[in-house]
């Protein structure tokens, strides 16, 4: 987990509402499940529940962003194709409501939001390239007490 790390991310399984489902659980029969202390974002970090969201408006990371918006898109042209199928619990026309809420979503998850600065995530495709980037272009690292970095080397 990076401590240092400001933004809102989105969970990795953003359409699947683990927190909805705690939430019946808790009123149909009283029981309440524990919480995640951390949790996978879209992004690929490990970050604290606490900073994520699942509301387009409050997540802050580009990336994390990018990833719900391509979920909710993926999950609508599911539930579509599933609700026209014979035998399904849900009619075609219910189907279409879900879906088209879900494209709404996703829409949403494609604007910025407001107050998003330049500083925000990269994606992930932006963030590798960053890494893979020459020597000559990351400070020189010093090795200190027990093998572990301890910032740029003096000149």
């Amino acid at each position: 987990m990076d401590v240092e790390d400001p933004h809102i991310h989105a969970e990795r399984k953003v359409v699947r509402g683990e927190a909805a489902v705690r939430d019946v659980m808790a009123s149909a029969f009283g029981l309440v499940g524990e919480l995640p202390g951390s949790v996978t974002a879209g992004c690929g970090l490990r970050v604290p529940y606490a900073m994520t969201s699942g509301r387009p408006d409050r997540v802050t990371c580009l990336a994390c962003r990018e990833h719900a918006g391509r979920e909710h898109l993926r999950f609508a042209r599911e539930v579509e194709r599933l609700s026209g199928m014979p035998g399904s619990v849900i009619g075609a026309d219910q189907g279409k409501l879900a879906a088209d809420r879900h494209r709404e979503l996703a829409r949403r998850f494609g604007e910025s939001p407001q107050g998003l600065s330049g500083n925000a995530r990269l994606p992930r495709e932006r963030r590798a390239r960053t890494l893979a980037a020459p020597d000559a272009a990351r400070p020189a690292l010093r090795a200190g007490p027990g093998n572990v970095t301890t910032g740029p080397r003096d000149a």
